[in-house]
């Protein structure tokens, strides 16, 4: 009489991947349809195009607010509100084609800014084996749907934004766009606050779709500086 052993088969590395994306989009709300989402459903007025639109050029629709990816404070204590961010400070997110960084506003006088990126950023790993990035790649991108801070060491005039020469008829400043190249090497974190999570280097490359919105004038429009 023989005895047949068999031996448990080693998963392939596809199988790994699969195996942390299936665990990922079972417990993740990234994939609630429409009718799943608890919030209430709300009237909403949408516009299209560029400049100043009146009430009539909308169009209405109805949203439910599924997600919010970042509830950001712009207030700062008094001792700590004429400091800036060592380097331009982004907010990273994407869905499962698109990215966009959005700019985080941190303090008097700053900017607003949205950026499309042409691809969907993945993490630059060092003296890991290919199944750690594997993983780390996966984790990454689950990351990504909830939105990573994200710092871009490579701009010259730092976190402080540079003002043109002219100011607004009323005095307001205006914020120059520090953005003069369509590639970066940038540094971000696996969790939405910065420096939390594992620091992560990625390169954000905007030459196809490139930069969407600029604000650097309603942001700093009637600002009224608190006495101490």
């Amino acid at each position: 009489m023989k005895l047949i052993t068999q031996r448990n088969k080693k998963p392939t590395r596809q199988e790994k991947i699969d195996a942390v994306e299936g665990k990922l989009e079972e417990y993740g709300d990234s994939n609630l349809e429409y009718e799943d989402i608890a919030m209430p459903e709300i009237e909403v007025l949408v516009y299209f195009g560029d400049g100043d639109v009146d009430k009539e050029s909308g169009v209405a629709a109805r949203m439910k607010m599924k997600r919010v990816i970042r509830y950001h404070h712009l207030t700062r204590d008094y001792v700590d509100e004429k400091g800036y961010p060592p380097t331009q400070e982004y907010f990273l997110y994407s869905d499962e084609q698109n990215a966009y960084l959005s700019h985080c506003p941190n303090r008097y006088p700053d900017f607003q800014q949205l950026i499309h990126l042409d691809e969907i950023p993945k993490p630059v790993q060092f003296n890991s084996t290919s199944s750690e990035t594997d993983e780390k790649s996966v984790l990454y991108q689950e990351a990504l749907e909830r939105g990573v801070v994200v710092y871009l060491p490579e701009i010259s005039s730092g976190g402080k934004p540079t003002l043109q020469k002219k100011s607004a008829p009323n005095g307001d400043p205006l914020c120059r766009d520090p953005i003069k190249r369509h590639t970066y090497n940038a540094i971000s974190w696996s969790d939405q606050g910065a420096f939390t999570g594992e620091m992560t280097s990625i390169c954000v490359k905007f030459l196809r779709n490139g930069k969407r919105w600029f604000d650097g004038k309603r942001i700093n429009q009637n600002f009224e500086e608190k006495s101490a």
